[in-house]
């Protein structure tokens, strides 16, 4: 008797002992699942590469909007929303949840996707930072985070032209004293300031 006939004769009990079995052993199940997907994986990677860079690209378009681009493209239409542009066309994610976005945290629905095309992305994606920005100092900080005021510009990491010299000018003065001594300090051109 073949594996086969055996299998087909006693087909009830063999499935239910296996699916005790992958009901005990869960993370042995997940394992050899995942190790037989690697090898098919790389399989097709070697052998079909077209293919491969097909099954890829479709899995980061799931990804990123729930579903292949095409398939958004068929649901919402193959011209810009705005301008009505044909050609190079983005999906683009109104709220601005997309592709910065962990998976669990994206809105992919339907009514917050939109097509788009690169030009009008860009000019979106301006305007909606440029909403965050209105009441801010910066992108990311309100006021400066030494001085606490806003009437002088910005530089870096939160802070305003005046503290940044001032900063500037004090490390200069340890890296004199550091390195020159005492003297050094009375005749550098720092003492001035």
């Amino acid at each position: 008797m073949t594996r086969s006939e055996y299998y087909q004769k006693n087909k009830e009990v063999i499935d239910a002992r296996n699916k005790l079995w992958r009901n005990k052993n869960r993370d042995k199940v997940l394992a050899i699942a995942k190790k037989g997907t690697k090898r098919w994986i790389f399989k097709m990677k070697n052998e079909q590469p077209e293919k491969y860079k097909q099954l890829k690209k479709n899995q980061q378009e799931r990804h990123h909007f729930g579903r292949t681009r095409e398939e958004l493209f068929a649901l919402l239409g193959n011209k810009c929303d705005i301008c009505g542009k044909i050609g190079k066309l983005d999906i683009h994610h109104i709220d601005g949840k997309g592709t910065k976005y962990k998976h669990e945290e994206k809105n992919n629905n339907l009514n917050n996707l939109q097509v788009l095309c690169k030009k009008c992305c860009r000019r979106e994606d301006a305007r909606r930072i440029n909403e965050k920005r209105k009441d801010m100092w910066t992108l990311h900080y309100s006021e400066c985070v030494i001085c606490k005021k806003t009437d002088s510009k910005h530089v870096s990491f939160g802070i305003c032209n005046r503290c940044y010299q001032k900063t500037r000018r004090r490390y200069k003065r340890e890296y004199w004293r550091k390195h020159y001594g005492k003297q050094g300090v009375d005749n550098s051109p720092l003492t001035k300031y």
